[in-house]
């Protein structure tokens, strides 16, 4: 009992962890947008994370699974361009998912690590929230 006991806890203190990679991630958003930290209200809404952590995003290509997925989402987050997978999953989705190309427009040639500069990044996430909206 006393194992379960600690592994209940132990699965709370990660909770609790991730929650506050959340509120720190929100403030860095609204600090780029150039806005006070604020709250930001949750829904049962999920967000789900296509590439794996450790993975190649560049060589990454969704599952017939991810696929199912993707094609019952609202919206739609990507760089064009970056992860050839989603590009193709992208294209293959119906008209009732939303896609947003977060980086469009944004590129310095043929670079697509927008992300890298502060005012790009700025922009994309403007669309970020945008694309939730």
């Amino acid at each position: 009992m006393k194992r379960f006991e600690a592994e209940v806890l132990k699965n709370q203190s990660r909770q609790y962890a991730i929650q506050q990679q959340i509120v720190e991630t929100e403030n860095r958003i609204n600090f780029l947008v150039g806005r006070f930290p604020q709250h930001v209200d949750r829904s049962a809404q999920s967000v789900v994370t296509l590439v794996p952590p450790g993975q190649e995003a560049h060589e990454y290509e969704p599952t017939p699974k991810q696929m199912a997925g993707i094609e019952n989402a609202d919206v739609l987050l990507y760089l064009k361009g970056f992860e050839s997978g989603v590009d193709d999953a992208a294209a293959a989705l119906p008209g009732s998912v939303r896609k947003v190309d977060v980086s469009a427009g944004l590129r310095h040639g043929d670079d697509p690590h927008v992300w890298l500069d502060p005012q790009l990044m700025k922009a994309m996430t403007t669309r970020v929230a945008g694309g939730c909206a």
